[in-house]
């Protein structure tokens, strides 16, 4: 299993959900506010990063061509997000509202290193 933790960030009610169900399946994480974004330090250092867009698009835009696994959640599926999802590697986007069982089965697969390692984001 990927020993790091998993940083999420997003809008506070459901940054607190998506806590309450990674702490329930056993993973570590940090939920993040925009005021706290600069203190993530090494994005590096996390296994997963969860975000959505637009909110996260900064956050996003610096995650570009790493080796992090990234899910982003959106409302809907839009050109600017699509060609934002271009540079990200190992990437999921969920398009809400979410089945949060299947949100977790993707999360467990992230977090197992059952994964791969893709330029292609998956779209759920």
């Amino acid at each position: 299993m990927n020993n790091k933790k998993i940083l999420v960030f997003d809008e506070e009610s459901f940054a607190r959900i998506c806590h309450a169900l990674l702490l329930l399946d056993g993973y570590p994480s940090d939920c993040l506010a925009k005021r706290d974004i600069e203190q993530a330090g090494a994005l590096d250092d996390y296994g997963l990063v969860i975000t959505s867009f637009p909110y996260g698009s900064g956050l996003i835009s610096r995650l570009m061509h790493r080796q992090t696994p990234v899910v982003v959640l959106s409302d809907c599926l839009s050109g600017e997000l699509l060609e934002c999802l271009k540079g990200i590697r190992n990437s999921l986007c969920m398009v809400k509202p979410i089945d949060y069982e299947q949100f977790r089965g993707k999360i467990r697969n992230v977090m197992s290193s059952d994964w791969s390692d893709s330029d292609v984001c998956e779209i759920v």
